[in-house]
């Protein structure tokens, strides 16, 4: 759908927004950086990422190949969210 790969074009810039700010980002705390990933909050594009990625399955040519990109893409958000939740207790 045209509103999925808009949303998914927004999450990306986003997201290279968090890589190439990320130690500015990352001084705020983890919180932060979750925010960044749509974890914490709504106001970033990257909420509900997940569904809009289930939402563009329909789009893809290959449906194992996209579906193997997908769960890979969940893997790394999800180990991103849990180092920088981590992250909210050290010291």
């Amino acid at each position: 759908t045209a509103e999925a790969k808009q949303l998914f074009v927004s999450a990306m810039t986003e997201v290279d927004e968090l890589i190439t700010n990320y130690d500015t980002i990352s001084k705020n705390g983890g919180d932060a950086v979750r925010r960044y990933l749509g974890t914490v909050g709504v106001e970033k594009s990257m909420y509900g990422i997940t569904k809009v990625v289930k939402d563009l399955r329909e789009e893809a040519d290959d449906i194992v190949e996209f579906t193997e990109a997908a769960n890979e893409f969940e893997a790394y958000l999800y180990q991103a969210e849990g180092a920088a939740y981590k992250s909210l207790f050290v010291e």
